[in-house]
């Protein structure tokens, strides 16, 4: 009897301690914590990167050259007067210097070459070819105060010379010449021979220079 006691003592002992640990409510378990993300070797710095819109990448617009409006403007039309100077021969080929006189009452500039070519009398009709650019003549602005003068040389070869099948000489009453960067035109008066073939190059111009002479 006394071992049954002692197991019935035992086992109502184990109930006991049972029924104690279930009747106590089991603490939370803590929720795992999300470890932080190991920095990418691919991802962005925080400084910004160039070209970005952040004030401190934007990049300022590189100086620029100072424009010719704070000097003297290219001279127009009005402000100039157009002549032909004097001519010379040298080897079966006249020089005249085209004139460009500023009448006007301010300071301009004058760059690059005029265009050039022979007309009739009435300069409405164009007489050959224009006038080829001579590039060996450098191109240069010629700054023209008050009464100042500017000019381009113009070679006129013997269109003598040339085969008379070929260049279809013919003559020609008048120099039609526009100032360098102008679409207005100026005649002048001139007596000569020139070729039609536009493979003949009767008429040559240079660039415009300062002074009279030319060159």
């Amino acid at each position: 009897m006394r071992s049954y006691a002692s197991a019935a003592g035992l086992l109502a002992a184990a109930a006991i301690l049972v029924t104690g640990c279930s009747s106590g409510r089991p603490a939370a378990a803590p929720s795992p914590r999300t470890p932080a993300a190991a920095p990418s070797s691919s991802a962005p710095s925080a400084t910004p990167a160039v070209g970005l819109s952040s004030p401190s990448a934007t990049t300022s617009a590189p100086e620029t050259t100072p424009s010719a409006s704070g000097g003297p403007g290219s001279c127009q039309g009005k402000a100039l007067k157009v002549t032909l100077g004097k001519g010379g021969a040298a080897a079966g080929t006249a020089y005249y210097p085209i004139l460009f006189t500023n009448v006007s009452t301010a300071t301009c500039t004058l760059y690059g070459f005029p265009g050039v070519s022979f007309t009739g009398e009435t300069y409405q009709v164009q007489v050959g070819p224009a006038a080829t650019r001579n590039h060996s003549s450098p191109e240069a602005v010629v700054t023209l105060a008050p009464g100042a003068v500017g000019s381009a040389l113009i070679a006129v070869a013997d269109a003598q010379n040339y085969p008379p099948g070929s260049c279809g000489l013919t003559t020609a009453s008048g120099i039609l010449v526009y100032p360098p960067n102008l679409t207005t035109s100026v005649g002048l008066p001139f007596n000569g021979y020139t070729c039609v073939n536009a493979k003949d190059h009767v008429l040559t111009v240079n660039a415009v220079v300062a002074g009279s002479s030319g060159t």
